[in-house]
């Protein structure tokens, strides 16, 4: 079974071009590039912030003032953040197409990879992300299932339904779920699994997979 998986054909591809690292270094270089991404990421989310801060008539006039009190200012941020509004969250989600192009870039023209080596291929590609995306909405709605059947969390119906808002947000997650995939399988565990193997690799990118969401 083991010789079987390290005879994946993203993995034959990756060794067969470019450069490769030690397990230890490619640990560094997920992380760098996480990092650059995420920073990358927040710079594009500022002017956003700025205007939603300034959109509030309170907060804008404490920012203006020289005289006003830090405790104020900071508390009332803190309180328009904790309800940041659905057009914030959704450009969140579209700007992690930075994580996707930055490992696209760092495979393509560092490592001198084929794209097709993080996943990236036209064959096949809408039945099978349509099978993904099916198993994915089923797997999601066992977990919410088996949560309200056993009392964990409670279902009061659906609130101020916004059917665009909805479409916005399955694109965004579209996109977000597309990056982490881009990131840790299609860069980190294929890259790693150049010297090691594909179970070592399987294993260390669902292991740092589960670190980044804590």
């Amino acid at each position: 079974m083991f010789k079987g998986l390290n005879e994946n054909r993203m993995i034959a591809q990756a060794r067969a071009h470019g450069k490769s690292h030690t397990p230890f270094m490619e640990l560094i270089i997920l992380f760098i590039l996480m990092l650059i991404t995420s920073q990358i990421s927040s710079v594009a989310l500022m002017p956003a912030l700025f205007f939603l801060l300034y959109s509030d008539p309170q907060i804008a006039e404490l920012m203006m003032s020289g005289t006003a009190d830090y405790n104020v200012l900071v508390e009332k941020m803190y309180n328009l953040l904790l309800n940041t509004p659905e057009w914030m969250n959704i450009l969140s989600l579209f700007l992690t197409l930075i994580i996707i192009f930055g490992a696209v870039i760092y495979c393509t023209k560092i490592e001198k990879r084929p794209i097709s080596s993080m996943g990236f291929v036209k064959r096949g590609i809408f039945p099978e992300y349509l099978v993904g995306l099916v198993l994915g909405a089923l797997m999601m709605g066992a977990v919410v299932l088996l949560s309200v059947l056993s009392g964990v969390v409670t279902y009061n119906g659906v609130a101020d339904f916004n059917i665009l808002v909805i479409i916005f947000y399955f694109i965004g997650y579209l996109i977000q779920g597309m990056a982490e995939e881009t990131l840790f399988r299609g860069y980190y565990m294929v890259s790693s699994a150049k010297n090691t193997s594909l179970v070592y690799s399987l294993a260390m990118s669902s292991l740092v997979f589960a670190f980044a969401h804590f």
